[in-house]
């Protein structure tokens, strides 16, 4: 989980936006790594704060595959992405 974060994090161009201000989106990583379904899920009310967070999840596609532990074909993650100043 910590390296998908840091993975989606390194690829956002957070626009200036208010403290406070957050958006969360939806997407499924298949069993290679492959994202699909990228989606907001919550607007932030800003455009450009919402662009730049499906923007970031795309470069980031694709992630590392999931971990052989994991028995699942896929799995479905709510990322919530927040200014906090």
């Amino acid at each position: 989980i910590e390296r998908m974060l840091a993975l989606i994090e390194s690829r956002w161009y957070k626009p200036p936006v208010p403290v406070g201000t957050g958006a969360r989106a939806r997407f499924t990583i298949l069993r290679s790594g492959q994202l699909k379904g990228i989606a907001l899920e919550e607007s932030s009310g800003y455009p450009t704060y919402d662009r730049a967070i499906l923007r970031a999840l795309y470069a980031a596609n694709p992630l590392p595959p999931l971990p052989p532990a994991y028995l699942k074909s896929s799995l479905t993650v709510h990322l919530r992405f927040a200014n906090n100043g």
